[in-house]
């Protein structure tokens, strides 16, 4: 629309969770109150929230400030979520899993020499990608950085021009690269690889490790990627701008936001919980096994357009989102299939809820806990109106982080399942996930 009045509605104009998340940020920036994101789904017009803030204090919550996560001699403080990938680690004793990889195929001039000074600024500006997690004297993890890489060592080159069978050393290299596992403790948490396979064409692949970056990070990373090349390109020297806060300071800008609340946050979420079962009773063609093997598939769909229409036009009647109705359709699959009452979902969440945090290259993906009741033989919007009340109870506690709240659960661990939930949802737009 050319403009938004002051009673247009945020969702009717295609608003959903993460773009809400990114609104309530700037709002703190511009007016130092912290909205609820509840106020959001009720009051979600700007007059609307112009009557909510007027009745807000101003928040009172630790700063997110330069500086918060540097602990001397190069050491940085670590997130929860690279705690627990550095403890999945060192159980997988160096496992791929968590690799994040990407590969394009690019047809025409390249300036290799720039792409290389590119990435080494790129991992030089981003603190998360020079970061090694190594173990302390007291069996802790520690982060320690490492200093900008040298351009000549980012981008390794391999020319496969003469090979005899080119498309299939292309794939063979992608996989093998791919199932490359990083050393935690030596490497850093992105690495390149240039595949040559003519004068003009060539395979670019970067492989990221997830406690440095997450599906946000990546497009940061790929808009400062080609912001950087095209500097150097230049003969300029890439010109990135100096990051405000670092991932570190994120990080312990979030322990600072849990050392008061914890316990309240986790009582909700035990709360919600309750009633909840321990596993996805599931009709499966083999039995749940501990040792099984690591081997993922895709089986893929695609929902006719007039569908996806209608599913939208039913969450904007409803006052919800399409995630809100997708949750609810999924829930009450699981719950035929499972014969269960309540089902868990899993579902990820951006994380970024301050607006110096939208620019970070990290692991600031969370995990919510999404219980579902299906109880009591409730209608279509009956059980849509339950999944928006669990989403909003889950993203009131969204900076819980998911590892604190299974140990804090005290969940049975069994590697035959994992914890809390077996089941995930997961909605992708044109900006991320939501």
């Amino acid at each position: 629309v050319e403009q938004v009045g002051l009673h247009d509605g945020f969702f009717a104009l295609g608003g959903h969770s993460l773009l809400a998340m990114r609104l309530i940020a700037r709002l703190r920036e511009q007016t130092g109150c912290s909205l609820p994101l509840r106020a959001l789904f009720e009051h979600p017009t700007p007059q609307g929230l112009a009557d909510q803030l007027a009745d807000l204090a101003v928040d009172s919550g630790p700063p997110l400030t330069a500086g918060l996560g540097r602990l001397g001699e190069g050491r940085v403080v670590l997130s929860y979520g690279q705690q627990r990938l550095w403890t999945l680690d060192r159980l997988e004793g160096g496992s791929a899993d968590y690799n994040i990889p990407m590969a394009v195929r690019l047809r025409g001039p390249l300036d290799v020499s720039a792409l290389g000074q590119s990435i080494a600024a790129l991992v030089g500006r981003h603190e998360a990608l020079r970061t090694v997690i190594v173990e302390g004297d007291d069996g802790v993890p520690e982060g320690r950085l490492l200093p900008a890489p040298s351009p000549a060592t980012v981008l390794p080159v391999t020319d496969l021009s003469d090979h005899g069978d080119v498309e299939g050393a292309v794939r063979d290299f992608i996989a093998a690269e791919a199932a490359h596992p990083f050393d935690l403790a030596v490497d850093y948490a992105l690495r390149g690889s240039l595949l040559r396979l003519g004068p003009a064409e060539v395979v670019f692949m970067l492989t990221a490790h997830h406690h440095a970056s997450d599906g946000l990070s990546v497009d940061v990373l790929l808009r400062g990627l080609a912001a950087a090349y095209g500097a150097c390109c230049t003969g300029a020297a890439p010109d990135l701008p100096v990051m405000p806060v670092q991932y570190s300071d994120w990080a312990a800008w979030q322990r600072a936001c849990l050392a008061t609340g914890l316990d309240e946050k986790v009582a909700r979420a035990r709360d919600r919980l309750s009633l909840s079962p321990a596993y996805l009773d599931l009709p499966l063609d083999h039995p749940r096994r501990g040792d099984r093997a690591r081997r993922a598939g895709y089986l893929e769909l695609s929902l006719p357009a007039d569908l996806v229409g209608r599913l939208r036009g039913l969450a904007l009647s409803e006052g919800s989102t399409l995630f809100t109705v997708l949750l609810a359709a999924y829930g009450a699959l699981l719950g035929r299939l499972s014969g269960q009452d309540e089902v868990v979902i899993g579902s990820p969440v951006a994380g970024r809820t301050r607006v110096e945090a939208e620019g970070l290259i990290g692991f600031l993906v969370n995990t919510l806990v999404l219980p579902l009741s299906l109880s009591g033989g409730c209608t279509s919007r009956e059980l849509i109106d339950r999944a928006r009340a669990s989403v909003e109870a889950a993203l009131i506690d969204q900076d819980l982080p998911f590892e604190r709240l299974v140990d804090d659960l005290g969940v049975t661990r069994s590697l035959e399942h994992s914890p809390v939930f077996q089941a995930m949802l997961a909605l992708e737009d044109e900006v991320g996930s939501s």
